[in-house]
């Protein structure tokens, strides 16, 4: 009986190990649920919509991309959601702008200032 339920108690705890595909995702980053949320909410405000079913690293480089015009992979994964979401919140990111750019120059000049970047837009536009 004790040779069973060693047997279920050591099924219980690898089981969840197997049900990750680290082959295809890699190794999950030490993130809580609250940090996959902002992403999540970061995504919708910036992108228009999300990308919860892709790989983290995906999603953080994409975010980072449009906001930094750079990626931060050395970084660790809270201090690079919390760079994304205090720019994102202060309006650093502009995202109505860079939604714009994106779709009308295939790029985003997010070291611009925001009334440089309208004046292209509304110079392409008009």
């Amino acid at each position: 009986m004790k040779k069973i339920f060693l047997i279920l108690l050591l099924c219980a705890f690898t089981l969840p190990a197997f049900s990750y595909d680290y082959a295809r995702n890699g190794f999950p980053p030490l993130l809580t649920a609250t940090s996959y949320d902002k992403i999540t909410q970061a995504e919708q405000t910036i992108l228009g919509q999300t990308y919860e079913n892709q790989n983290i690293n995906i999603r953080l480089n994409r975010l980072e991309q449009i906001l930094f015009n750079r990626t931060y992979q050395k970084l660790p994964y809270e201090q690079r959601v919390n760079n994304i979401i205090t720019n994102y919140r202060n309006g650093k990111s502009f995202s109505g702008l860079s939604h714009l750019e994106q779709k009308i120059f295939n790029r985003n000049f997010t070291s611009d200032t925001p009334d440089t970047r309208i004046s292209r837009l509304e110079q392409e536009i008009m």
